[in-house]
């Protein structure tokens, strides 16, 4: 599964066309993921947070846009309730039209990042 999970997680970068951009800090942070044998996105969180904050959001919402419940789950649970740049941008991303999104599974996961301190 976590091999499955970078895959996809890797999936929704390319998509997004952050592997194109010319941006050597993102790219030191892409090929790191690429080379890391380490899970996906909650092993490379705090990571993130230390050295390639200003990136969250862009990391963050192509793995949301999959609408893979795990993935999502995923990205639950590694944002801290008490950085509130995270809260901003867990709040923007779910107040965006879910297309890819199943409706019993985004309440559920909602649920939990109520209970997590994320959402009012």
């Amino acid at each position: 599964m976590q091999d499955e999970s970078r895959q996809m997680v890797r999936q929704a970068w390319l998509e997004a066309g952050l592997y194109n951009l010319n941006d050597p800090r993102l790219q030191s942070f892409l090929q790191h993921f690429e080379h890391t044998i380490h899970g996906c996105w909650p092993d490379l969180c705090p990571l993130v947070r230390e050295r390639y904050a200003e990136y969250k959001e862009q990391l963050l919402t192509p793995i949301w846009d999959t609408g893979q419940k795990m993935l999502r789950l995923s990205v639950i649970q590694s944002l801290a309730p008490d950085h509130n740049d995270e809260l901003e941008i867990f709040q923007r991303i779910i107040q965006r039209p879910d297309v890819n999104g199943n409706p019993w599974e985004l309440e559920a996961l909602m649920r939990v990042a109520h209970r997590r301190g994320l959402s009012g």
